[in-house]
This record gives C-alpha cells, structure tokens and sequence, in this order.
C-alpha cells in the first residue's frame, strides 16, 4: 500500500468511526463539542495511520 492510498484510509476511517462514535452520543443525550470531535478526529486519523504504517513494514519482510 502506497502513502497515499494509506492516508486516504486513515482519513475516511478517521471520519467515518468519529460520526458513528459521536452520532451515538447525540442519539444518546450526551453533549458533544466541535472541539472534542476534532481532536478525537484528528488522533484517530494519526494512530491509525501509524498502524497501518507498520503493518506494511512487517509485511515487506
């Protein structure tokens, strides 16, 4: 898996698993901030790409 195509994973699972983590919270009742989806947003995004970063260095080996 080439950069990009493991930076567009990780932005479009970043956004997908935020809206279904924070619409889950809307359903339920519980305040959501702007600030609070972003950040949680943004570090999924970036551990995710790690992720997927070293699994494709342990399976060029």
């Amino acid at each position: 898996m080439s950069w990009l195509d493991m930076v567009k994973k990780a932005i479009g699972t970043g956004i997908l698993c935020s809206l279904l983590y924070h619409g889950t919270l809307f359903i339920m009742g519980q305040p959501i901030m702007i600030k609070s989806v972003m950040v949680f947003t943004v570090v999924f995004i970036v551990l995710y790409f790690i992720w997927l970063f070293m699994a494709s260095l342990g399976r060029k080996k």
